[in-house]
This record gives structure tokens, C-alpha cells and sequence, in this order.
């Protein structure tokens, strides 16, 4: 995914920052409407 949609179109540093926010932003995505719920997943 990586390679396919970020450095088309960025400079390596930039693809790279923009897939680690969009990485944090799906996992957000996640579990925010689970810990509204109050289901927390421990490690």
C-alpha cells in the first residue's frame, strides 16, 4: 500500500509521514467507537 499510494505522489519522506498518520488514523478509527463502548482490548 505503501508503495502504491504514497510515493507515487510524495517525496519518501512525506509518503512516508503520510502513510504512518493514515496507519495511526485507521487504528483510531477502530477503536475509538470500542472504548466509547467501554471495551478495551489490554496487551
Amino acid at each position: 500500500m505503501y508503495k502504491s499510494a504514497f510515493v507515487p505522489y510524495l517525496a519518501p519522506k512525506n509518503a512516508s509521514l503520510a502513510f504512518a498518520l493514515c496507519f495511526v488514523g485507521i487504528w483510531w478509527a477502530i477503536l475509538e467507537p470500542l472504548r466509547r463502548k467501554g471495551i478495551l482490548l489490554k496487551v
